[in-house]
């Protein structure tokens, strides 16, 4: 399941009033999170997701996402806590004369159905680099 969050950051909200959007998860793994900075907050629009009062993306606590005219994105494997499980996005923008909006983008998936995934790419990348050692492309 994808789980497709715009969230409007005010002009100057500030990093201990932040808006905070609420995501409900139902299956049990976050497999692969991608966050859409649209271009003109220069990187003074910052985010990070949590599950209560503790961080869990991005890692260490007390960082941020920034960007502009960017997408970060990557591959996770996060088991929840419970399913289903609210999880909550807080972004803010000390300095800002305009306001933003940013895409936040959940990718989640049963934990029988995730952890095979993860094997099978996992199994995928050492077989493609076992056939470059013989100097067979797979492209």
């Amino acid at each position: 399941m994808i789980y497709s969050m715009p969230i409007i950051v005010p002009a100057n909200t500030p990093s201990n009033k932040p808006v905070e959007v609420n995501v409900e998860i139902n299956e049990e793994v976050i497999t692969h999170v991608r966050v859409r900075f649209p271009p003109g907050p220069s990187c003074m629009v910052r985010t990070a997701l949590y599950y209560g009062q503790s961080q869990i993306l991005p890692q260490p606590p007390d960082t941020y996402l920034a960007g502009d005219d960017e997408t970060i994105e990557w591959d996770e494997f996060i088991i929840l806590p419970s399913s289903p499980c609210r999880l909550t996005i807080r972004a803010w923008s000390p300095g800002t004369t305009y306001d933003h909006v940013i895409f936040w983008y959940i990718v989640a998936l049963p934990e029988e159905i995730a952890r095979w995934w993860s094997h099978l790419e996992t199994f995928t990348y050492s077989f493609e680099k076992f056939l470059k050692t013989l100097k067979i492309t797979t492209k």
